[in-house]
């Protein structure tokens, strides 16, 4: 299982500091397959990551992360927003004579690749997450 992270600011961090103080991440698991899938795509050519100095939780640490600013955030949530169309576009092979068997073995994987993908765009539309972490 691969992760994307989304980061938000603590509200007592200081902004002039050379360390940005973070909330713990919103965690995202998803497949292998798909992570590479994603990683070949235009997903990973969407805004820069940066190297940033973070303290979460007394611990101090680098991490390579995506600023969310709205250019960005509207990018990744049009590029969200097709993944999901693509995902729904994959139930055109159950029919309504298709078996309870097939449709399961077809849909369920899908219904529960377009849940983990609508939860992405969720976080990437919350504004209180500035920060996204997409690295391996």
């Amino acid at each position: 299982m691969q992760t994307i992270s989304f980061y938000s600011i603590k509200e007592t961090s200081d902004k002039s500091s050379q360390v940005l103080e973070l909330n713990e991440p919103k965690v995202i698991e998803i497949e292998d397959d798909f992570y590479q899938e994603l990683a070949k795509s235009d997903f990973t050519k969407i805004g820069q990551s940066e190297p940033i100095k973070v303290k979460i939780e007394d611990e101090k640490t680098d991490l390579k992360l995506v600023n969310l600013k709205a250019d960005v955030r509207k990018q990744l949530i049009d590029f969200f927003k097709e993944k999901i169309d693509g995902e729904s576009e994959k139930f055109s092979p159950i029919k309504s004579s298709s078996s309870k068997d097939e449709i399961k073995n077809i849909g369920l994987p899908i219904i529960l690749r377009i849940n983990m993908l609508n939860e992405i765009k969720a976080l990437l539309k919350n504004q209180s997450y500035q920060y996204l972490d997409r690295t391996e």
